[in-house]
């Protein structure tokens, strides 16, 4: 049974190590897979013209030396060892270790498909013998100065053919018949599904990636219709897609809260972006998806700078579209993820996450940040610049992700991430909804009457209440500063 299964099957190994190859390489590696194919097929050639030539020109005596053997198991078995040894040895020759490795492993499976041949009495050895010299011979030929030139001149018909055809890199379109989008406009690229894997290393990743994204894109097909026709629609959509690949995934994982469904994700995020569009803010975002880019800053009781930044669809993507850091000493200390979202007569903006920074002294930087601030909770002022944001732009409610509700809820559940969301939302005056979440409203937040708090603690509280508002109007200003520069 071994034997009978490396006959019947090993030489399927060959287009399948091919295939990946094509897949997983770059330029150069397509091109030695398309030389494997163009010397396989020589090699092939000249093992079907042996049989003709050699009835024709030996003597009839010797004929019993060339039996064509004729089974079920193998139409044609010296064929079969042509294909797989020619193609090894021309992986062999390739400069990548890995390639070459392919090339010895096809090599050896060319000798294990010899002994099941001729174990089987499928094939005499001298029919093994000559398919092997045969491919070693195309091998070297197709190695050859005029074998370059014509090996060469294969390769790139075959190479022009297939990216014609967008065959193998683009097979995950088999899987999803795209409709005819209309251009972004201005001679854009048009944005299609794969766009999202552009800054993907290729690679055996890049393989799955591709297969997973047909699968979803398959499940989820009216909505991945409308998605890819939302981002050719005008060319600011088309530039902001192709500045942020990963954004055309988001209808098909987590996001923001997990009572979303796909329809509700990508109702969400269009939501989000017609009022980033309607607002004049695209520009701003679309310089804020390339690098972070600096609001404003202020200075605490010591002296030091702390800077707000801006960030879309980099890091914290799975709990918002925009983020707010908040820096200290070139050190993250806190930041807030957000979108807006809602109908265009009561918008509102959603947070996702609200985190603190890493390492074994992360608490004492918060401690120390909170001294600096005059007793502003940084986790505070981060949410306190949301819920101003909102305001400036005409949102009604601030909506806060509950802890049953969160991307991470799995992390949270293990112990992974131990945040409290919801006492927190709660200590700042939040009211839970029947969903889950929790709600504030966007309204002006009533300055605190300084003589109801205790006189030895009013100086700070007023001195706090001056760095709450510089805070507020840098990122305010700078909100709209990059805009007026544009």
């Amino acid at each position: 049974m071994l034997a009978l299964a490396i006959a019947e099957w090993g030489v399927y190994l060959v287009p399948t190590s091919l295939v990946g190859l094509w897949i997983s390489g770059g330029r150069a590696t397509r091109r030695l897979s398309l030389k494997a194919i163009v010397t396989t097929a020589a090699a092939v050639l000249a093992s079907k013209l042996i049989p003709p030539l050699w009835d024709t020109l030996v003597p009839a005596a010797w004929n019993d030396y060339l039996y064509q053997a004729k089974s079920t198991h193998c139409v044609s078995p010296s064929v079969t060892i042509a294909i797989i040894l020619a193609t090894g040895l021309t992986l062999w020759t390739a400069k990548t270790i890995k390639i070459k490795w392919i090339g010895v492993l096809l090599v050896m499976l060319s000798l294990a498909v010899s002994w099941a041949k001729i174990f089987l009495g499928v094939h005499y050895p001298l029919d093994i013998f000559v398919a092997g010299l045969v491919s070693l011979a195309m091998m070297l030929a197709m190695n050859s100065r005029y074998g370059k030139v014509i090996s060469l001149g294969a390769v790139r018909l075959l190479h022009g053919r297939l990216q014609n055809l967008a065959l193998l890199s683009e097979i995950s379109l088999f899987f999803l018949p795209q409709p005819a989008l209309p251009r972004a406009g201005n001679g854009s690229p048009r944005i299609t599904l794969h766009t999202c894997l552009k800054h993907s290393p290729r690679g055996l990743s890049y393989f799955a990636k591709q297969i997973k994204l047909s699968a979803r894109s398959v499940i989820h097909y009216q909505q991945t219709q409308r998605w890819l026709a939302y981002w050719n629609a005008t060319p600011m959509h088309a530039k902001l897609a192709q500045a942020t690949p990963r954004l055309l995934q988001k209808i098909y994982r987590p996001y923001q809260s997990l009572r979303l469904r796909s329809q509700d994700r990508m109702n969400i995020l269009v939501s989000h972006y017609d009022f980033i569009f309607r607002q004049g803010l695209g520009p701003l975002v679309l310089s804020a998806a390339q690098a972070p880019l600096l609001l404003g800053s202020f200075s605490g009781k010591s002296g030091a700078i702390y800077e707000i930044q801006l960030s879309a669809i980099a890091t914290l993507d799975r709990e918002g579209e925009l983020a707010l850091d908040l820096y200290s000493d070139q050190q993250r200390l806190f930041s807030v993820a957000f979108t807006f979202y809602g109908s265009e007569l009561a918008p509102c903006v959603g947070v996702g996450c609200l985190q603190g920074p890493r390492g074994s002294d992360a608490q004492e930087r918060v401690r120390n940040a909170t001294r600096d601030m005059f007793g502003l909770r940084p986790k505070g002022l981060m949410l306190r610049l949301v819920r101003e944001i909102g305001r400036a732009y005409g949102c009604k409610k601030l909506i806060l992700v509950g802890n049953r509700n969160r991307v991470l809820f799995h992390q949270i559940r293990t112990g992974k991430v131990l945040a409290d969301y919801d006492d927190f939302w709660q200590e700042m005056g939040a009211t839970r909804r029947p969903d889950g979440e929790y709600q504030l409203c966007c309204e002006v937040i009533p300055v605190p009457n300084l003589q109801e708090i205790p006189s030895h603690k009013r100086s700070e509280a007023r001195k706090r209440l001056e760095l709450t508002e510089r805070a507020v109007a840098a990122t305010l200003n700078g909100f709209a500063g990059p805009l007026n520069a544009i």
